[in-house]
């Protein structure tokens, strides 16, 4: 089996507070069940293979494709999707999807 890598960002206002992580959250979890709607439930590629859990990290990149970069780096596979923080107000959420 292999794995694709999937994310999605979030644009937020401010930091992380416990408020803000919980609407990405809600956000998350809806792409999430979008994706499993759309692509199925097994072995997609897609972010739905993450599951609606995020695993924050305390993390702060200077982009986009940074955080991803970092993200594919230190993501496994079959694990909650990682989310992250850019300086620009974007968070990330992403990781190794079944495929």
């Amino acid at each position: 089996m292999g794995a694709s890598f999937d994310s999605r960002e979030y644009r937020i206002a401010g930091g992380l507070s416990m408020e803000n992580k919980r609407a990405i959250a809600s956000k998350w979890k809806s792409d999430v069940e979008s994706c499993l709607f759309e692509n199925g439930h097994s072995y997609s590629g897609g972010i739905g293979m993450l599951g609606a859990e995020i695993d924050w990290r305390d993390k702060v990149f200077d982009s986009i494709s940074d955080a991803e970069e970092w993200i594919q780096d230190n993501h496994e596979k079959w694990e909650n999707g990682i989310g992250v923080k850019t300086k620009d107000g974007y968070i990330v959420i992403g990781g190794w999807c079944s495929s």
